[in-house]
């Protein structure tokens, strides 16, 4: 299950929304730390 959040980041990624330049970084960083983040 996605959360609003990461939903909305992959959208802005994938281009599927217009956005700026710093909310695009903002969503690929959050994208980022999903992927490269530890669970313990």
């Amino acid at each position: 299950m996605t959360d609003r959040t990461t939903a909305y980041a992959k959208l802005i990624a994938s281009g599927g929304k217009i956005a700026g330049r710093s909310e695009y970084l903002a969503c690929r960083r959050h994208l980022d730390d999903i992927t490269t983040s530890c669970s313990y």
